[in-house]
C-alpha cells in the first residue's frame, strides 16, 4: 500500500508541474497548444518514417542511400493511400 501511495504522489507531482509550467509559460496557450501538436506530429512522422524503412530493409529493398527518399516516399504513399 506504501509503494502505491509513493507512486501516485509522484504520478501527482508530475501532472501538476505540468500543469503549472504551461500555466506561466511565456507565451500564449494557443501557441504553446500547436507547438505541442508540432512536436507530436513531426515524432509520429519519424516513427512512421523509421518504421518503413526498417521494412524496406527486412525486404532487402534498402541497399542504396540514394535511393532511399524515393522508396520512402513511395511506401509512405501506398501506406497512407
Amino acid at each position: 500500500m506504501k509503494n502505491l501511495d509513493v507512486i501516485l504522489a509522484a504520478i501527482g507531482g508530475a501532472v501538476a508541474g505540468v500543469a503549472v509550467g504551461l500555466l506561466f509559460a511565456p507565451q500564449k496557450g494557443s501557441e504553446t497548444r500547436g507547438m505541442i501538436a508540432e512536436r507530436v506530429k513531426n515524432k509520429c512522422a519519424c516513427l512512421k518514417i523509421g518504421k518503413i524503412e526498417e521494412f524496406l530493409k527486412k525486404k532487402g529493398l534498402c541497399e542504396c542511400d540514394k535511393d532511399v527518399d524515393g522508396i520512402v516516399e513511395q511506401a509512405t504513399a501506398q501506406v497512407d493511400g
